[in-house]
């Protein structure tokens, strides 16, 4: 059966009328998910991530504020298949998935050597994502390249 995800607006609950409205539509071809989401935009898309990854819903639907926080984790979810980054030391690497660290939660980025023995690495994603400074210049710890 399908997943849907649906994303109520500020001020909603995840048992509102559009809620309700959906899932009884769909109460025979998919499930649809309604979770009550923080009201400030940062913490809701934590817990949208963790819900996506979770459950791997088919559908991502929002409404008011909701519909905003589905388009964000849109652009977030890159439609490409395959990802590759440049290290700032110069080493390549594959993108192979996000994960979560199972003591804390903390979510991983998981990623291949394309040099040498092509070793797996695991690398904290805010980490992976951030930002270097060495000798007073500040850039990206990893670049996206074309293969």
């Amino acid at each position: 059966m399908k997943k849907i995800l649906f994303l109520p607006g500020f001020f909603a609950t995840g048992s509102c009328p559009m809620a309700r409205a959906l899932k009884e539509a769909f109460e025979e071809t998919a499930v649809v998910l309604t979770p009550d989401l923080p009201l400030h935009p940062k913490e809701a898309l934590k817990e949208i991530r963790f819900i996506i990854d979770r459950e791997q819903p088919d559908l991502l639907l929002g409404n008011s504020c909701g519909s905003f926080l589905a388009q964000k984790m849109m652009m977030d979810f890159s439609a490409k298949e395959e990802r590759f980054f440049q290290h700032f030391k110069g080493g390549k690497y594959k993108f192979i998935h996000s994960a979560f660290d199972s003591e804390t939660q903390e979510r991983m980025v998981v990623y291949q050597a394309l040099y040498g023995d092509q070793a797996y690495w695991v690398r904290p994603e805010n980490m992976f994502f951030g930002k270097v400074t060495r000798d007073g210049r500040t850039f990206n710890r990893f670049t996206e390249i074309d293969k």
